[in-house]
C-alpha cells in the first residue's frame, strides 16, 4: 500500500468538502442578489409612485397620447383626465398594463376605491385600489408573485390586478354590476368623471 493513500484521500476530501462549501456560498450570494434586486425594483416603483401622489397646487397635466377607443373614451383620441386622487396612481397601474389597458384600469379604480389605496368595503371585506376580496387575495397575489403583500400595498394591489386580467380571466372582475351598469368605465362615465 502507498504510504501517501491516507494523505491524498483526506486532501481529496477536504478538496470536495471546500468546493461544496463555497458552492453552497454562491447560491446564497445569487439568492441574496436577487432580493435585493427585486427589493430595489419595488422600492424605485413606489418612490415613483409617492412622487406621483405628492399634492400639487393645480389639476395634473396629462399629455394627449392616441389611444384605442374604449368605453371611456368613445372617440380614442386622448387619455382621459381622471380626478386627482385617481390620476396619481396613472404611473404605476402603468407599470403593470398594456398601454392600451391603462384607462380601463384607472375607470377600475374610480370605480372600486376612487383611488383611495386603504379603502374597504365594510360589507364584503374587498380592500385596497382594485378592491380585492380577501378569501382570494392569497392565493392570487402569491400566484402573481406578490407572496404576503397586504392588500393595501398600492403597488401589489396593482400587480395583481393586471396578473388577474392578463392570466386570470380578464376585466370581469370587475364587472359593475352592483351599480347597476356592465361595467366600471360605464360606471365612471355616468358619475360625469371620464
Amino acid at each position: 500500500m502507498n504510504p501517501l493513500a491516507p494523505i491524498i484521500v483526506a486532501v481529496g476530501i477536504l478538496i470536495g468538502w471546500t468546493n461544496a462549501h463555497a458552492l453552497v456560498e454562491l447560491r446564497q450570494a445569487e439568492e441574496q442578489a436577487t432580493v435585493a434586486r427585486n427589493s430595489n425594483a419595488h422600492a424605485l416603483v413606489r418612490l415613483r409612485a409617492a412622487e406621483d401622489a405628492r399634492p400639487t397646487d393645480e389639476a395634473p397635466t396629462v399629455q394627449s397620447a392616441a389611444t384605442p377607443a374604449s368605453p371611456a373614451d368613445p372617440g380614442g383620441g386622448g387619455l382621459i383626465e381622471w380626478r386627482p386622487e385617481v390620476e396619481r396612481w396613472r404611473s404605476l397601474v402603468s407599470l403593470y398594463f398594456q398601454p392600451a389597458d391603462v384607462e380601463h384600469a384607472l375607470a377600475v379604480i374610480r370605480c372600486e376605491s376612487v383611488g383611495d389605496p386603504d379603502a374597504v368595503n365594510p360589507s364584503s371585506g374587498t380592500g385596497g385600489m382594485f378592491q380585492h376580496r380577501p378569501e382570494y387575495w392569497p392565493a392570487r397575489s402569491t400566484a402573481a408573485g406578490w407572496a404576503g403583500a397586504d392588500v393595501m400595498d398600492p403597488e401589489a394591489n396593482v400587480a395583481v390586478a393586471a396578473w388577474l386580467v392578463y392570466r386570470g380571466g380578464g376585466w370581469g372582475h370587475w364587472s359593475g354590476r352592483a351599480w347597476g351598469v356592465d361595467s366600471c368605465e360605464e360606471y365612471a362615465c355616468a358619475q360625469g368623471v371620464c
